[in-house]
This record gives structure tokens, sequence and C-alpha cells, in this order.
């Protein structure tokens, strides 16, 4: 007994203490994904990358600065010959060196190379903001989803609470003599079909909530509770679809994002020919202190230097002009593929705005038919109900199938509501702007 005690504790400090509860509205959802979703982490790195680039452009505009130090000693004694006396000189037996260099090289193109830096990171926050803006897309959408979900799982849990209650009198009736044994069976088969659907159902939310948590970015050992704060609507906004194409289409981040990408090949391609084409400068200054000192002498020290500056200039590729003319016109091809694919890209999300008002307009219509047809089918079933339980000539099958019907209109039209508010989270994506009061606070 202790021995279980003690895995049953092991187990519970391995997994239980490490587990989290998240209890999130929408809003606070949103928030956690953009902190904690490995795209949007990801993402977080590269901006800091592309930020330090930026910020530390102007390394390229330092001189290198090298310093070097040496000593040795001579194991055997030399000397050489005094031209002036005859004599001899001991030479040194130790010497040692310093060396301080400093190099600086210049050429235009390194300013353009910190202009560069400077765009990408702007590409760099185009990107992240867009990749912030799926993320809080799908969160919504998915948080939507799950609520439709539950609803819809709750239907069916009073489907199942219903024909259990159903079944438990007719089995009463059944046993008074007032039912036939058929009836009773397929009271109970009908009781019975439903557990099966209930737990597929069940399941199916598990999934769901399996795959939100990875959106998330949390463990799949956390417990997740969704406080709901979905906010149904019936009425159906309108919109100018030329108006939201000609005033949002140019402010979408991906749009904008290779806008930047032309924009740095085309500074690419300058800094590219100024590199070939310009004169570089070069200073370079050098201190090379030695002292030796040997038996019988004094210390002699020589104090040595050096400065030089030059300037270089590439004349091979003047006279051969063809090799920077080449590398600019396959960077004018590049420029030219991007320019193209920036207005196929353009193309397609202005036929993505498109189709999405065409879905609001279709959802308009299917809304107000989903809503009667689901007003219909309950007057249907009640009145089912009233009549079978009256004894009015109503079997039970009639019964089960004018209440799958009205629960099926019911979450017809559910999802028809949740269908909208998807369909406008994806338009305001598309726009790359809050228009509506709805989604505001999780599209921003």
């Amino acid at each position: 007994m202790k021995k279980t005690y003690l895995v049953i504790l092991a187990f519970f400090i391995t997994f239980g203490a490490f587990a989290e509860v998240h209890e999130l509205t929408v809003e606070q959802a949103v928030e956690l994904a953009l902190k904690s979703n490995p795209t949007m982490q990801g993402e977080s790195v590269n901006l800091d990358t592309l930020k330090r680039a930026r910020d530390f452009s102007f390394n390229d505009l330092l001189p290198s600065l090298n310093f070097q130090a040496a000593v040795s000693r001579s194991n055997e004694a030399s000397s050489m010959v005094d031209p002036l006396s005859g004599g001899a000189i001991d030479l040194p037996q130790w010497s040692s060196i310093f060396n301080l260099q400093l190099q600086w090289l210049l050429n235009p193109a390194v300013f353009l190379g910190i202009k560069q830096n400077s765009i990408a990171y702007k590409g760099g926050l185009l990107q992240y903001e867009d990749a912030a803006m799926k993320v809080t897309r799908d969160i919504h959408k998915m948080y939507n989803n799950i609520y439709l979900f539950e609803k819809t799982l709750g239907i069916f849990k009073e489907n199942l609470v219903t024909a259990k209650e159903r079944y438990e009198n007719a089995l009463i009736s059944y046993n008074n003599g007032f039912l036939r044994e058929l009836d009773l069976k397929q009271i109970q088969a009908a009781y019975e079909s439903l557990k099966p659907q209930l737990i597929e159902q069940e399941n199916q939310l598990e999934v769901f909530l399996m795959n939100f948590k990875m959106l998330l970015g949390i463990k799949q050992s956390d417990e997740l509770k969704l406080v709901h704060n979905v906010k149904l609507i019936e009425e159906v906004p309108i919109f100018d679809t030329q108006s939201l194409i000609d005033t949002y289409l140019t402010s979408r981040a991906d749009i904008q994002k290779m806008e930047t990408q032309i924009e740095a090949l085309k500074v690419a391609k300058e800094a590219q020919l100024l590199g070939q084409l310009s004169p570089s400068l070069s200073i370079s200054i050098g201190y090379n202190p030695i002292s030796s000192i040997g038996e019988n002498i004094d210390v002699d020290y020589a104090d040595r230097g050096s400065f030089s500056i030059g300037i270089s200039i590439p004349i091979g590729n003047y006279i051969f002009a063809s090799i920077p003319l080449k590398a600019a016109m396959d960077m004018d091809d590049s420029i030219r593929q991007l320019e193209i694919a920036l207005i196929s890209y353009t193309m397609a999300a202005e036929f993505e705005i498109r189709k999405l008002d065409l879905e609001l307009k279709k959802i308009k219509k299917s809304l107000d038919a989903e809503k009667f047809n689901s007003s219909l089918a309950e007057d249907v079933y009640v009145q089912t109900e009233e009549a079978y339980n009256d004894g009015n000539r109503v079997t039970y099958l009639e019964l089960e199938e004018a209440q799958s019907k009205y629960n099926q209109a019911r979450i017809s039209y559910l999802s028809e509501q949740i269908n909208l508010l998807n369909t406008i989270v994806d338009l305001e994506y598309a726009l790359n702007e809050c228009i509506t009061n709805i989604n505001c606070e999780v599209s921003k």
C-alpha cells in the first residue's frame, strides 16, 4: 500500500506540478498565443536579429585594429665586427617586438549596406505583423468553432436526456401493460443509438481543444477552460467592396512586405554597382617598437612606425564593362520578377476580398432562411410531442424524426451565425483593418 501511495505521489509531482490551468476569453487567448505560439517566437527572434543588424550597421565604418607582441632569445652568443674599430661587438640574445596596426578601408557602397539593413528590418516588422494577424485570425476562428462544437454537444446531451426520460416512461407503461414490447424496443434502440454519437462528438471536441492548445503554444497536459464571450449577430454588415479595395488593399502587411523586398533589391543593385565602379580609400597606420638586450651591453631600443594612405580604382570594370553590366542586368531581372509577382499577388488579394464579400451576401440570404426553418421546426416538434403525449395517433418514430429535424435546424442556424463571424474575421484579415465593432478587440 505504501508503495502505491509513493507511485501516485511521484505521478502528481512529475505531471501535476507542471500542468497549468488556462481560463481564457478570446482576447486572453490571442494575447497568450502572440507570446507562446512557436511561429510567433520564431518571428520574434528573427526580428531581433534584423534589429541588431540595423543598430550595429555602423560597424562596417569602423577600422580594424590589431596588436601583436613577441619575445625571443638566442641560445648561442654571437658577435659581429665593428666596421670602425675593428673590434668584436656582442649581438643581443634577447629581443622583443610589438606591432600595433590600424587599417581602414572605405567605399561608398558601405553606406548603402547600412540602408539595406534598415530596409531589411522594416521588412521584418511587416513579416512579424502579418504573422501576428494570422495567429489572431486563427485563434478567433478556432475559438468560434469550439463554441459551436460545445453548443452542438449540448444539444446532443439534451437529446440524450430526453430520450432517456422517454425510455424510462415507456418502461413504466410497458410494465403496466399499456405499451407493446416492440414499441418499447424501438424507444430503447433510439435511446441507445444516441450514446455512440455523443461519445464521437466528445472525442471530436477533445481533438479541437488539442489543436487549440497547439495554436496557443501551451502543453497538452495543461487544462484549458474557455470563457466564451462570442457575440452572435443576425444582421449581416453591408460594405462597398470597391471602396474597401481602394482604401485598404495596399495597406496589407504581406503586400507592403513584397514592396519592401523590391526596394531592398533596388538598393542592393545600387550597392553592387557602386562597389564595382567606385574607388576605395585605404588608410594604414603601424607602430612597431623593437627592443633587444644582450650580455655586457645596454638595452637597444628602436621606435619604428609607418603610415600609408592609398586609393584603389577598379579600372578593369570600366574597361571590361560587361562584368558590372551583366550583374546589374541580372538584378534588374530579379526586380522585375518581384514586381510581376506583386501584381499577381495584389490581384489574388483583390479576388480574396471580393470572394469574402460575396460570401457575406450569401450568408445574408441564407441566415433569414435558417432562422425561419429553425423556428418552424421547433413548432412542428412541439406540436408533435404534444400530440404524442396525448396519444393522438403519432408514433414514436414520427416524434423522433420531428425532434431530429428540430435539432438539425438549430445546429444549422447556429453554424451559419458562426460562419458569419468567421467570414468577417477573414475579411478584416484580408483588409488588414478592423472595419466592424464585432472583432476589433482581436483584429488590431
